[in-house]
């Protein structure tokens, strides 16, 4: 992952695409991972991940089987390390049968890729601490109080 700089704004790296809706299924822990821990962690073994082409593509297009293949966060593996429950999330979400799994951000939280909803429901009965969320994120209307 290239950081930014103290003379560019990371929204300067942001491009933002259409999204098709799909639904995920969250595993998070109670422990918290420092950002600037993950990166630190990184540097120590670098790891960079296939170009997020696919990754964009099939989100776009909304082919969920393309996407959960293209999944991937190159802070895992060097905070997996130290959280090995992370890898373990991912492991029991792709052997209840997830399109794909990844964690999310610098960690720790997993996410898993579902075909729909029902599909979400079930990845989440079988790895226990999971919930379920769509996304794109959508915003309640505003209602007019008056």
């Amino acid at each position: 992952p290239t950081r930014p700089d103290a003379s560019s704004s990371a929204w300067e790296r942001l491009t933002p695409v259409h999204a098709a809706s799909t639904w995920w299924v969250l595993k998070p822990f109670g422990f918290g991972v420092r950002a600037a821990d993950a990166y630190g962690w990184w540097d120590e073994r670098p790891v960079i991940g296939p170009d997020p082409g696919v990754l964009v593509a099939a989100l776009e297009t909304g082919d969920v089987e393309l996407l959960g293949d293209a999944l991937f966060n190159d802070l895992q593996p060097s905070v997996s390390d130290r959280h090995p429950e992370i890898g373990e999330a991912q492991r029991s979400f792709l052997d209840a049968g997830a399109l794909g799994a990844v964690m999310s951000g610098s960690g720790p939280t997993v996410a898993a890729l579902a075909r729909h909803i029902g599909h979400a429901d079930t990845l989440a009965q079988r790895v226990p601490g999971s919930l379920v969320v769509g996304s794109p994120p959508r915003v309640a209307p505003k209602v007019d109080a008056g």
